[in-house]
């Protein structure tokens, strides 16, 4: 796939708004694939709320997000570039307020030469700040084995 090229889904007719936050989460997603930490970062409002994977089961600010989150369990694991696709992304804006959600599909190999591949949900709160969408508030997740608990990464749309 063609890393600078935009896929179709982010050219949908939208609002105004809509569309400045389909560019933004293009530009994440090229961040995201090239395991730009500086990048993925700049994205984020200092007080974001995130709901993650990983514990805890709140990040409460961007500093403690970059550091437990993206730090230790993406950017120092991953050789780069990641495959990292968004699918069916839906936006909806009203003011200076907005959120996103899609399924997300990432594969990669870490440090160590382990192949990964998993998908997750993702839903994602912005709020224009200073004249800048900065995500608030993000939410990732994976749905549950209802038999044994364990999260099913790999269960595909």
């Amino acid at each position: 796939m063609d890393t600078d090229a935009i896929p179709e889904f982010f050219k949908e007719p939208s609002s105004g708004a809509e569309a400045e936050i389909r560019a933004i989460e293009h530009e994440l997603a090229l961040a995201i694939r090239a395991g730009d930490l500086r990048k993925i970062m700049s994205f984020y409002n200092e007080d974001v709320r995130a709901f993650d994977m990983m514990p805890p089961p709140q990040f409460i600010n961007k500093i403690s997000y970059q550091k437990e989150a993206w730090e230790n369990c993406f950017t120092q694991v991953f050789r780069f570039p990641v495959e990292f696709e968004q699918h069916d992304l839906r936006v909806h804006a009203e003011g200076d307020v907005a959120y996103s959600h899609c399924l997300i599909h990432m594969r990669g190999e870490t440090l160590d030469g382990q192949s990964m591949e998993s998908w997750c949900r993702n839903t994602t709160g912005w709020q224009k700040i200073g004249g800048h969408w900065l995500i608030v508030h993000e939410h990732n997740s994976v749905p549950l084995n209802k038999e044994n608990g364990f999260a099913l990464m790999n269960l595909a749309p």
